[in-house]
């Protein structure tokens, strides 16, 4: 009987469990992807150009995209350039951090 209730809880909660992790999956990915495009060009504007030429040629990126700008928030015209401005300034504030303490 409990492993009766124990299969139909995980089959219950089985489709909740995969979106959750296919989220988790395609911030993460987005997330780095950006992060690594600026630390590879070292300029915002060449990664973005970047970024929008690896939309364009990759059909399954660009919808990992779309679903990510749902999930932040952001609008797919934005969301590189917000994400990417939001990332800078948390770096800046980081050595800013660092550079108050040694003040």
């Amino acid at each position: 009987m409990l492993v009766q209730v124990i299969n139909i809880f995980s089959n219950t909660l089985n489709p909740y469990l995969h979106r959750l992790n296919q989220f988790i999956f395609t911030m993460t990915d987005i997330n780095e992807l950006i992060k690594n495009l600026i630390s590879q060009t070292g300029a915002l504007d060449i990664a973005h150009s970047e970024f929008r030429r690896m939309i364009a040629d990759d059909p399954d990126l660009r919808a990992e995209y779309k679903e990510w700008c749902e999930d932040m928030g952001y609008t797919e015209r934005t969301g590189f350039l917000e994400y990417a401005e939001e990332h800078i300034r948390s770096q800046e504030e980081k050595w800013d951090s660092l550079t108050d303490y040694d003040d």
